[in-house]
């Protein structure tokens, strides 16, 4: 992504920039232009056929109550994409890292042995961490426990929220090998409505 900053530029002229302005930035502006850039990116990329399933998130998203409410469809919109245990956790305290497990869907069995807590050294924690998704398979160091443990095949993390890291969404499946990239970008898109919703709600 090319972002360009020019008080000269002529906006007559077409250019190779995705983004131009002939004013510095202030405050977050820039953070915002590269989320927003990032993300229409994300949505070209995606084929037509994933997008329904992420509007129709979007819909349920905005009546959902409460922050309970909101991480709950979040999770649920997961599981609709084909996934046999989705949580989310929500961001506590940065430093020390406090990753609490608020919402989850999947069988009663997984759901009851699933950690409360993140740690620093497993998936959920290296993703509110680094700020970077990640998938997983049963032999990865940096792991979710049950992948670790063989209870469930794979796992994507996703950060939800990049300029205030909010929480983590993550989701799994029984198969191994069975998320792909382009999974995870619908995840990131999940992710990313989650933040933006909640954030309007804080702020």
């Amino acid at each position: 992504m090319i972002v360009l900053v020019d008080e000269e530029a002529d906006f007559a002229i077409p250019g190779n920039a995705d983004e131009l302005t002939t004013t510095p930035f202030t405050n977050d502006d820039l953070i915002r232009r590269i989320n927003r850039l990032m993300s229409d990116r994300r949505l070209e990329t995606l084929r037509a056929d994933s997008m329904p399933p992420v509007r129709e998130f979007a819909k349920k998203l905005r009546k959902a109550l409460g922050e309970t409410g909101k991480q709950q469809a979040a999770v649920s919109a997961c599981r609709d994409l084909g996934y046999d245990y989705v949580a989310f956790y929500r961001m506590e305290s940065g430093d020390p890292l406090k990753l609490t497990l608020r919402a989850q869907d999947g069988s009663a069995p997984i759901q009851a042995v699933a950690p409360k807590q993140a740690t620093a050294d497993d998936i959920m924690g290296w993703v509110a961490f680094t700020g970077e998704s990640k998938i997983v398979s049963p032999q990865d160091e940096v792991n979710h426990p049950l992948v670790k443990r063989g209870r469930l095949g794979a796992a994507a993390a996703t950060p939800v929220g990049i300029t205030h890291r909010y929480g983590v969404l993550i989701a799994c499946r029984d198969q191994p090998g069975s998320i792909t990239q382009q999974d995870v970008m619908l995840l990131e898109l999940v992710s990313a409505q989650l933040a933006a919703v909640v954030s309007k709600e804080t702020n």
